[in-house]
């Protein structure tokens, strides 16, 4: 695994969002997704969408942005993995995942456990929330019963209190970030998380662009915007 550099935004790690499953039966009081989908539609129940679905089909990466280049981020606008999603749903996704090898798909999820009952191809990165220490234990845990040859990364988004980990070597990707309006990206939060990372050359990418809190400089201490990149991709 490589690890590139990102430097034009501060958000460029994905080229678009696909999100075949939406919706959500939790209530993060910072879930901005969710706000804005009751503003709009009244609710943020879970559905599938077929149609949906099958546009991934019709798109292809562009290589003039970049890294992120081919990268998907997939079923963020809600929980892809909640217990409550039917499995046909999430086997339909990854079969339409396999068939479109072109792209690399990125899942994320509060239910890391649930990854672990499906066979991916190897054209997913798996992540998985923690934003308190509570979430630790489960996410590693779950992780390391995953094939060793899946890109695994760990979102702390919002980082919310000082967390340590216990294996970070499970994962290749560390995603920090804060929230914004609501949960500053704390420095004195972040930068043991960043320390952690290094220490076992997995890649940090610190998302700046949803708020820092006053205590982060630019100048004098540049804001890490990594992404690995698998061997063989460019």
């Amino acid at each position: 695994m490589k690890i590139a550099r990102i430097v034009d935004s501060p958000h460029a790690v994905y080229q678009f969002d696909w999100s075949p499953i939406r919706g959500c039966k939790e209530e993060c009081k910072y879930c901005l997704t969710r706000k804005n989908f009751v503003q709009e539609k009244g609710h943020f129940n879970p559905e599938f969408l077929p149609d949906v679905l099958e546009k991934i089909d019709r798109y292809h990466p562009h290589p003039e942005q970049g890294p992120a280049s081919g990268n998907v981020a997939c079923c963020t606008w809600g929980e892809a993995f909640g217990p409550w999603v039917p499995r046909e749903w999430i086997e339909a996704v990854i079969s339409k995942v396999r068939k479109n090898s072109r792209w690399e798909f990125l899942f994320s999820t509060r239910y890391p456990w649930r990854m672990t009952e499906f066979e991916w191809p190897e054209n997913v990165w798996l992540g998985t929330t923690v934003d308190r220490q509570g979430k630790v234990a489960d996410a590693e845990e779950a992780f390391s019963r995953l094939p060793g040859h899946l890109l695994k990364y760990v979102s702390l988004a919002p980082l919310l209190e000082p967390i340590k980990f216990s294996r970070p070597e499970l994962f290749s990707w560390f995603f920090i970030s804060g929230l914004k309006y609501s949960f500053p990206l704390v420095k004195a939060l972040a930068d043991p998380i960043v320390e952690q990372a290094r220490s076992v050359g997995a890649a940090v990418f610190l998302d700046w662009g949803w708020h820092l809190d006053a205590s982060w400089d630019h100048e004098s201490n540049p804001v890490a915007r990594e992404i690995p990149v698998r061997n063989g991709r460019t």
